[in-house]
């Protein structure tokens, strides 16, 4: 059979498509006909934020917490549908996510398309394992597995092992202390360097789906990663200034003890600092004459506030979400900006989603549309992620027409009915489409006709 170019430039005259697509999919053909001279490395990166920190990044501090989940919950909110050319695919994959869950937690494929953006944007990635029948010739279920413990197969050296095609041989992970590690995992190969409580898993098992790739692009990096130092200066700044505060309305208080004639003590010391504690709870203490009691002023951070505005600048610019759609204050943006702002939102949006799918559709539909003999993979279509609705926005196109007709039959009824408009000599108030103000409905006067 002529190959694909001959095809295209007239050499042949039809194409098996079926077959052809089939090894498309399989990649057989082009894995034997080619040689890269080129080396792809992935090596472990110190400077790398732990995913364990990245967790708590997201849990503790407000501002990562309602970004991530309020971009989640936009992209959710678009829906989605899976498309096919045969109807007998598409009822397959519909049918297939509707039954996932039966091994693991029990989760739906709407939670976990939503955990695969929302890891992707605290973790840089999203892992899930396509769980194969236990003869490993069909995938029966899907699960999603937490990122902190996922990670690419290394050896000693902390590289990313690859195979003759420069893809990972595997990936391993990292149970807590005490699991049984028995019937979990496959035979790792002898260059996978393993810890005590490591397991090594095949790639045919692994769905890893990066947000964000850099460098050779194995291993994945997220919004929150990028919006970490300006969360934890954040954070240090708040209980800082939250102290500060406190000390504000609750001057500490300050003993001197002893005087000319009295020369203080440990013990007296210790005494008066026992006595001064109690000041929380008690209205009256009494204390000896040699005590004088006074207060520490303490003066406030004059930079304190423009700095936290930066540090939170910082963080949005990170996870890409305008600061008013977090914090739910504009004041200080007006409506144009604010316009601009969800415009450029959205289409970052839109971006990912785009991307996603495209993911989902290579890592988790094709092989099991391989594994069953399909001739083709199905489509994840995503719906549009926008602010207004799309009859909204019909209408809104349509709003003017429909105003001036319905004006025009206002007309036409006053006129057949023989009212007319009373106006008002103002202007205040006045509606969009007219020019006066529309008052009330009065009925024309008839003219009696003079007796003869």
């Amino acid at each position: 059979m002529a190959n694909f170019f001959e095809t295209l430039i007239g050499k042949e005259i039809s194409l098996d498509k079926q077959k052809f697509y089939t090894l498309a999919i399989e990649g057989s053909e082009n894995k034997e006909n080619t040689k890269s001279k080129t080396a792809s490395v992935g090596k472990t990166d110190n400077e790398r934020v732990p995913k364990d920190e990245l967790e708590r990044a997201y849990i503790i501090d407000s501002f990562i917490f309602n970004a991530v989940n309020v971009s989640t919950e936009m992209i959710m909110s678009a829906g989605y549908k899976i498309t096919a050319k045969k109807a007998a695919v598409r009822k397959f994959f519909e049918n297939f996510i509707d039954n996932i869950s039966k091994v693991g937690a029990d989760t739906t494929f709407d939670e976990l398309v939503e955990r695969i953006y929302k890891d992707g944007y605290i973790y840089g990635g999203a892992w899930n394992e396509i769980v194969w029948n236990e003869g490993d010739t069909k995938p029966v279920d899907l699960k999603t597995i937490n990122p902190s413990e996922m990670d690419f197969a290394r050896d000693e050296k902390g590289n990313v092992l690859l195979d003759d095609y420069e893809k990972p041989i595997g990936y391993t992970q990292t149970l807590p202390y005490g699991i049984e590690l028995k019937d979990k995992g496959d035979e790792p190969p002898e260059s996978v360097s393993l810890k005590n409580n490591q397991i090594f898993i095949l790639p045919k098992r692994i769905s890893y789906i990066p947000l964000y790739t850099f460098g050779s692009g194995f291993e994945g990096i997220g919004r929150v990663e990028s919006a970490y130092k300006a969360t934890i200066w954040k954070l240090n700044l708040l209980k800082a200034g939250a102290e500060s505060t406190s000390r504000r309305g609750f001057s500490p208080v300050i003993a001197k003890v002893g005087n000319e004639n009295v020369h203080p003590t440990p013990p007296m010391i210790a005494n008066v600092l026992e006595k001064l504690k109690t000041l929380d709870y008690s209205k009256y203490m009494a204390i000896p004459h040699y005590v004088e009691l006074t207060t520490l002023d303490v003066k406030s951070i004059e930079t304190y506030e423009g700095f936290l505005k930066y540090l939170t600048a910082m963080q949005s610019a990170a996870l890409g979400v305008p600061v008013p759609f977090v914090t739910g204050l504009g004041e200080e943006t007006n409506r144009a900006t604010l316009g601009t702002q969800l415009q450029v939102y959205e289409l970052s949006l839109n971006t990912i989603v785009n991307k996603i799918c495209k993911s989902i559709e290579k890592y988790i539909f094709k092989p099991i549309a391989i594994a069953n003999n399909f001739e083709e993979i199905p489509k994840l279509e995503w719906g549009k992620i926008s602010s207004i609705p799309e009859k909204l926005k019909t209408q809104t196109k349509t709003k003017g027409t429909k105003d001036e007709d319905n004006e025009k039959d206002l007309k036409d009824f006053i006129k057949d009915k023989g009212l007319e408009l009373t106006t008002s000599s103002q202007s205040r108030g006045q509606p969009l489409n007219t020019s006066h103000q529309i008052q009330g409905i009065s009925v024309k006067k008839v003219k009696k006709k003079k007796k003869s």
